[in-house]
């Protein structure tokens, strides 16, 4: 399977962000989309988008109970 072609300016975007950011939220929200960005492409499977609208949904809801 090719992946898509990468954008090196967003890639160093990501990773500016990752390294230069004191929110721990944004951070973490980096982290989680690069993941199932990832996992997106290389599985294409629509329970994996389901499963990530779930877990959004639960982050979202933990943050506003605990923040």
């Amino acid at each position: 399977m090719v992946l898509p072609q990468q954008n090196p300016l967003s890639l160093s975007a990501i990773f500016f962000l990752l390294e230069d950011t004191d929110f721990q939220f944004l951070q973490h929200w980096i982290k989680v989309c690069s993941f199932w960005y990832l996992v997106l492409v290389v599985y294409q499977n629509n329970t994996v988008l389901c499963c990530t609208l779930y877990y959004f949904l639960y982050l979202q809801k933990h943050f506003q109970l605990y923040n």
